[in-house]
């Protein structure tokens, strides 16, 4: 049987479309060049700055809330309405009634259970607007101040603990934590312990920690002090804990600690073990963390908790979930004054971060305003945990150890 013969002929390309099949090539090679220049320009730019890590977050934090940032146009130029200017005559309050503490290995000191942290929003990188926060929080009856090299405002914070001092607040009942970066790693850490305690202004820094167990990024993009003393992350770890403790000998710091340290990052340390360890901490965070917790409150390792409200991907979740909203109905506070209460019931140190005196005074008044009972502990607690691969940690994978 005799059948049609079909013959498939390849579309011709015309002179027209072959010009713009050029055109459109040579476009995307030069636009692919020129992010490739970007790029490399920003990494320069960046490895250029004494601490690349802290500028890319200077500069990033307040472009995501809607702000220039005053690492490139200068400092007091933010238009926020938080913090006020903090008035002139103003003294300070009395310290919070019922004030929680966590008392620290070793030297038996009591930091507070409530402090400030002073980083990750657009105010928190405005000098002007550090100060003031700052001002306000200690004014108000706060004394944990928390900060880090990377957060590039110890100056600011400094001038505002000169100023508290002025206006009676006692200097020995402040207490500043702060952070050594990747950056500063290695046999020298104590040397540049010594510049913060320059930078804030004090004799002496109540708290140092190791800001994570190792860099994020490889030396050629984020310079760290591991690959510069030619260690690799373990020896750099253990180098760096071992030049922190020299600072404590030495009297510029009282305490020494770690965060985002994970049960392995904990066993490497040698001689003393940290009195603190910083770490994300809330209802939603996965049971390595929570082994985590458990494996420091048995071995007397007091915790500071950020992000008591939900990680970055689950702050929603955090202020939605049912269980917690209705439990903060029965004592008529706010979710998140649940969350902050269930953690300091658990023995952990909060630092919520805040430039609004209002959610100062409420967040230093948590010890006195409510308690939450052994049942309403329980349910939190049973509150179902993210996916690990939902949470956003600084510690674990993204660390290169």
């Amino acid at each position: 049987r005799n059948e049609p013969t079909v013959v498939y002929r390849p579309h011709a390309v015309g002179i027209g479309d072959a010009k713009m099949l050029g055109c459109v090539a040579r476009w995307t090679c030069r636009a692919l060049f020129a992010l490739v220049l970007l790029v490399a320009v920003l990494i320069g730019l960046l490895r250029a700055t004494p601490l690349p890590l802290g500028t890319m977050f200077a500069a990033l934090m307040p472009l995501i809330g809607g702000h220039l940032p005053p690492v490139v146009v200068g400092h007091g130029r933010m238009q926020l309405s938080n913090p006020p200017p903090v008035p002139s005559d103003m003294k300070p309050a009395a310290r919070p009634d019922g004030e929680m503490f966590v008392t620290l290995r070793d030297t038996g000191d009591r930091m507070p259970a409530v402090g400030i942290g002073m980083c990750c929003r657009p105010a928190a990188y405005d000098d002007v607007l550090v100060e003031r926060a700052v001002l306000w929080y200690l004014l108000l009856g706060g004394r944990l101040i928390d900060t880090a090299a990377l957060y590039l405002n110890h100056r600011a914070i400094g001038a505002a603990i000169r100023e508290a001092v002025k206006r009676g607040v006692p200097r020995d009942e402040i207490w500043v934590t702060t952070k050594v970066p990747p950056a500063h790693f290695g046999p020298n850490a104590h040397v540049h312990v010594r510049e913060y305690a320059r930078e804030l202004g004090v004799d002496r820094i109540e708290l140092v920690l190791l800001h994570m167990p190792g860099p994020l990024m490889p030396s050629w993009i984020m310079p760290n002090g591991c690959a510069d003393n030619g260690l690799n992350v373990t020896e750099c770890r253990r180098v760096t804990w071992r030049s922190l403790l020299r600072a404590k000998e030495a009297g510029v710091v009282r305490n020494v600690g770690v965060s985002n340290f994970h049960v392995r990052h904990l066993r490497d340390l040698d001689g003393e073990q940290p009195a603190v360890n910083q770490i994300e901490f809330n209802p939603w965070v996965p049971a390595e963390q929570m082994a985590l917790y458990q494996h420091c409150q048995q071995n007397d390792i007091a915790i500071t908790a950020y992000s008591t409200l939900g990680g970055m991907l689950q702050k929603e979740n955090a202020a939605a979930a049912s269980k917690v909203s209705a439990i903060a109905k029965q004592h008529a506070v706010r979710s998140a004054d649940v969350l902050m209460r269930w953690a300091l019931q658990k023995g952990v140190a909060i630092i919520p971060g805040t430039s609004t005196p209002k959610h100062m005074t409420s967040n230093l008044a948590l010890a006195s305003r409510f308690e939450l009972t052994a049942e309403q502990m329980a349910t939190i607690d049973s509150i179902a945990k993210s996916d690990d691969k939902e949470v956003a940690f600084i510690s674990g994978s993204m660390v290169r150890d």
